[in-house]
């Protein structure tokens, strides 16, 4: 059981996903329970931060 928040549509809805179940709990819309299924069997976001870097011209690095 995976819990995250839905990105879908304004709402934010918390969807809880059972992939071995197949099952997504949680969604306000029918879009939720596809985003939640595809989020946890295929993930496509990115993560972007920063880094920080010692002795460089510039104290941190954008990262993906």
């Amino acid at each position: 059981m995976k819990t995250l928040t839905c990105i879908v549509c304004p709402k934010g809805c918390t969807l809880n996903v059972d992939a071995a179940k197949g099952e997504v709990t949680g969604n306000g819309c029918s879009r939720g329970k596809d985003y939640g299924m595809a989020e946890v069997t295929n993930p496509t976001r990115v993560l972007t931060t920063t880094v920080a870097i010692d002795n460089a011209i510039h104290a941190r690095l954008p990262v993906k």
